[in-house]
């Protein structure tokens, strides 16, 4: 495959590899993964039709990905594959050819006879493409000359002509043009692809198939085939890869439109549009539990491997498909895409609004959940602070549950019209609630029964941890407080970022809790309202909103940025530092401007230094004392995805130092430190003006 500029991906979670199938085998030198004599078909269903594992669980932190570290190897080779000499004397080049999908073309071409040349990343893909070499050295025949491999960025239309008139100059001319590069990022809403993104993704997707077609035109002849690599998801849609989906169906029409142009010389246009394939693109686009089981949702039950897709490309390359012009072949799994099919299912979406208005929040009676609970009994609380508590519970029917109990009450409303309404994967999933005049219930799955403070703030249980979960948190995060403000049904304000607001499930994926009262709703057309009474808790509140009641999504920018330093720290924000008398956000920012990050990371996380500072600096752009300095979600999440310190700006001195320290000190004190005068007088200093 070929890309540029690749975009860091979301890091994955942590899953338990499926049991190893032991199967009798002989080894490729350069294809290490097993290969059973016996039905290879037959073996790989058996082996993945016991569950949705389909692949060990895996993550590579940057595209295009890397075959030659996947387990297992994508498989390029059938050994009972029969070669016939279809493609002797042809001349093919193959645009991303040092992997995946391409390397098995390649490898095929080259057993019937073709002389190879194909494109790859420089840099990120230079091992791939030299196992490819010897890979394509050792399949071709005699008569074929040997293969080349040339380094390009094909996203750019000088670049397209130079690798032309180099396989020209080489070889003469090009009998078979297989465009194949491709890359993928996965995106939640279509509010998160900004013009920079979609660009990288058209040039490489469906730029370069014009840009290398143009140039090959000159020099191919009557006979010639052009075969270009669409998707399953050109038809049948796919919501988590609208920008790769939308550059798979232009192919598609790009291949019908072209061949129109070309049928006159005798040019055969035609396409391959696979389903699921194991290839580098994978462990390098989704999370480590969605490429474990991967390939599951087709109707055989697996992904394919590239040596099942590659014949196709035979076929529409050799003079067996001398009728066929304008075609897209489908080797997907058996998954049906005709237009009129009523079976096809569409792609699922944690936000699709259909969904969202037809999902249903039950509403419990308080016998119910004192039932579940066991009266509340001690035994069944999992954690408490001084906004409420966590009980675990089963209701009647025996599901398990987690029930959240918030001192006070929740209008009905904010349930009726407004939470049901709400979907993202990011977002935690209620199931139910409970209102009462001096308390409220929330219901949710109870797999959602661990909070980020309980890891982040504990000296063994934040080994737990690592830098992956906590970057993959940070990104969640994000993505959901952005959906809150722009993406979803109503403009939300949050109000209330914090760890203990952070879910984990059984799996540790981190999920954003709902919001809580009806203060935290719509802004309905405007930037900021005043309120006459906050919520919200103490030391995560913005200043703004704090001292003068001003509530704007700034707000929640600013307990986001709150959140990334505790993160990266393991400290809580309202830490005191005596030695130099600093409060937590002056300390991480005095000690960020000197480099001295080592101080204020927590010693636990093991990563690059450049992306804690990154992080650390974000983490300190959105907590400034002025909101006007502050990013906005959509822009906070640009500077996430994006590897680059110099689209940063630099920080300014960051939240007050007066009220950071009045914070601390009220939170940090004991019943012996006040009296309940002085803590009014201060909670009356501190109230809207």
């Amino acid at each position: 495959m070929n890309l540029h500029n690749p975009l860091p991906l979301k890091p994955a979670t942590c899953h338990t590899p499926p049991p190893r199938v032991t199967l009798h085998h002989h080894l490729h030198p350069l294809n290490p993964t097993l290969i059973p004599l016996q039905s290879l078909h037959q073996i790989l269903f058996a082996a993945m039709a016991s569950g949705d594992q389909q692949f060990p669980p895996q993550k590579q932190e940057r595209q295009p990905g890397k075959e030659h570290v996947m387990d297992p190897t994508p498989q390029f080779m059938n050994p009972n594959y029969k070669p016939a000499d279809k493609l002797r004397g042809k001349v093919a080049l193959v645009t991303g050819g040092d992997s995946g999908i391409g390397r098995a073309v390649c490898y095929c071409f080259a057993k019937e006879g073709a002389t190879i040349a194909f494109t790859y990343v420089k840099g990120q893909e230079e091992k791939d493409a030299e196992d490819t070499i010897k890979i394509v050295k050792e399949a071709k025949t005699r008569g074929a000359k040997d293969p080349i491999s040339i380094p390009t960025d094909l996203g750019y239309d000088a670049n397209c002509k130079a690798v032309v008139d180099e396989v020209v100059g080489k070889y003469g001319r090009i009998d078979v043009l297989v465009n194949n590069a491709a890359e993928q990022y996965m995106c939640r809403t279509v509010e998160e692809i900004d013009e920079n993104w979609l660009d990288r993704v058209f040039r490489t997707n469906i730029y370069s198939y014009f840009f290398v077609t143009r140039h090959a035109l000159k020099h191919m002849k009557e006979g010639s085939s052009i075969i270009n690599t669409t998707s399953v998801n050109a038809y049948k849609g796919n919501a988590t890869l609208l920008d790769y989906t939308s550059t798979k169906g232009a192919i598609v029409s790009f291949i019908r439109g072209l061949a129109l142009q070309l049928a006159s010389k005798n040019i055969r246009v035609n396409g391959v549009a696979p389903g699921p394939v194991w290839t580098p693109l994978i462990p390098s686009s989704f999370h480590e539990e969605k490429t474990s089981k991967f390939g599951s949702e087709c109707p055989m039950k697996r992904a394919a491997h590239p040596h099942e897709i590659a014949p196709s490309f035979v076929f529409l390359a050799c003079d067996d498909s001398s009728y066929y012009t304008g075609q897209v072949l489908h080797p997907n799994g058996g998954m049906i895409v005709n237009d009129v099919d009523k079976s096809l299912k569409p792609s699922e979406s944690r936000f699709d609004s259909d969904r969202s208005e037809s999902r249903k929040l039950y509403k419990f009676d308080v016998l119910a959940i004192s039932i579940a609970t066991e009266k509340f009994c001690d035994a069944n609380k999992i954690w408490q602070d001084q906004n409420g508590s966590m009980y675990k519970g089963m209701l009647q029917n025996g599901q398990k549950v987690a029930i959240k109990k918030l001192y006070g009450t929740i209008h009905e409303h904010i349930f009726s019209e407004l939470l049901v309404k709400l979907e993202h994967e990011d977002l935690v999933q209620l199931l139910g609630y409970c209102l009462e005049k001096t308390a409220s219930f929330l219901v949710y799955d109870f797999s959602l029964c661990k909070t980020l403070d309980q890891f982040i703030f504990d000296p063994i249980m934040c080994t737990l941890l690592d830098w992956n979960k906590r970057h993959e948190m940070i990104l969640g995060v994000a993505s959901a407080l952005l959906y809150l403000h722009e993406c979803g049904p109503t403009r939300i304000i949050h109000v209330d970022v914090r760890p203990e607001n952070i879910l984990f499930d059984e799996n540790m994926d981190p999920k954003l809790s709902y919001v809580e009262s009806e203060i935290y709703l719509a802004i309905n057309g405007t930037d900021c309202i005043n309120v006459d009474k906050i919520c919200g808790t103490m030391g995560y509140m913005a200043p703004e909103y704090m001292v003068e009641g001003c509530l704007s999504p700034k707000v929640d920018v600013f307990g986001f940025g709150l959140l990334v330093l505790e993160t990266i720290s393991g400290q809580r924000n309202y830490t005191h530092f005596p030695m130099t008398n600093e409060n937590f956000v002056q300390y991480v920012w005095k000690n960020w401007l000197k480099g001295t990050n080592s101080n204020i990371t927590d010693p636990t996380i093991d990563v690059d230094t450049r992306m804690i500072s990154r992080f650390i600096q974000i983490g300190l752009l959105c907590v400034q004392a002025d909101e006007t300095d502050r990013p906005t979600m959509h822009e906070v999440v640009g500077m996430l995805r994006s590897s680059s310190r110099q689209d940063l700006l630099l920080p300014k001195n960051p939240v007050s130092s007066w009220i950071m320290e009045e914070v601390s000190d009220y939170i940090n004190a004991t019943p012996d430190d006040y009296d309940p005068g002085a803590v009014k007088e201060f909670e009356s200093e501190l109230s809207p003006r």
